[in-house]
């Protein structure tokens, strides 16, 4: 039975993609948000983000376009594309 102190699949994955993004825009994980913007509240640039693409693929084993880049504005939007993405 889950309690609400049981990590979902969910969690643990949104847990990784912050992580991931925190490291590469250099920021603390209790500082980014699920709908906090990488670019406008965060200040990544076109690198970082490409960094954080690279960086997503090898944790989850997907491949991704980098035309899926405008969708990954903010960490739904990462999930989202990881959950379209192709295994490799």
């Amino acid at each position: 039975m889950l309690t609400s102190a049981t990590p979902t699949l969910t969690d643990t994955r949104t847990e990784r993609i912050i992580r991931i993004v925190a490291e590469h825009l250099e920021v603390d994980p209790a500082e980014i948000g699920e709908g906090d913007l990488f670019v406008e509240d965060h200040g990544a640039d076109s690198m970082a983000l490409i960094d954080v693409l690279a960086a997503l693929e090898r944790e989850f084993r997907v491949a991704i376009d980098q035309e899926e880049l405008p969708k990954m504005v903010d960490v739904r939007g990462v999930r989202a594309v990881l959950d379209a993405a192709p295994p490799w």
